[in-house]
C-alpha cells in the first residue's frame, strides 16, 4: 500500500524537478525549427560503416547479407525440428491438453509451410551477395 504512494511521491519530485531545467514551449512553427537545427546532434552509432549504404552492404558479403542467409537457414531447420517433435508427440490426455496440443501443431505445421514456401521461392538460402 506504500509503494504506490512513495512512487507517485517520487514521479511528482522528478517532475518537478525537471520542468525547471526545460525552455519554455516554442510560439511558432518556426522558432521550433530553429531549436531543432541548434540542437547538438547525438551520435548512436550507424549500422552500416560511413560511406556505406544499405544496398552495397547487402551486395556484399557482409554481417547483414550473411545474418539474411543464416537467418533463412535457420528458420527452415527450427520448423523441420517442430515438425520432427510434433509427430514424435504422445497424444494428450485431457481436453484442455488436447486443445494446446492441436493449437502447437497448427502453429508448427504453418511454419513448416511457410518455411517450404521460402525453399521453393529461394528465400531461404538466398545469397544477396550472388
Amino acid at each position: 500500500m506504500i509503494l504506490p504512494v512513495l512512487v507517485t511521491a517520487l514521479c511528482i519530485a522528478a517532475a518537478a524537478g525537471d520542468t525547471a531545467k526545460k525552455a519554455p514551449p516554442p510560439a511558432t512553427i518556426a522558432e521550433l525549427e530553429a531549436r531543432i537545427r541548434a540542437a547538438p546532434r547525438r551520435d548512436r552509432g550507424h549500422a552500416f560503416p560511413p560511406g556505406a549504404d544499405s544496398v552495397s552492404a547487402l551486395g556484399t558479403v557482409s554481417m547483414f547479407s550473411l545474418g539474411i542467409f543464416a537467418t533463412g537457414i535457420l528458420f527452415a531447420l527450427a520448423s523441420m525440428g517442430g515438425a520432427a517433435v510434433m509427430f514424435r508427440a504422445r497424444p494428450a490426455e485431457s481436453p484442455w491438453a488436447k486443445v494446446s496440443m492441436a493449437t502447437a501443431r497448427a502453429a508448427l505445421m504453418l511454419n513448416l509451410i511457410a518455411a517450404l514456401y521460402g525453399m521453393y521461392w529461394g528465400y531461404i538460402g538466398w545469397r544477396t551477395w550472388a
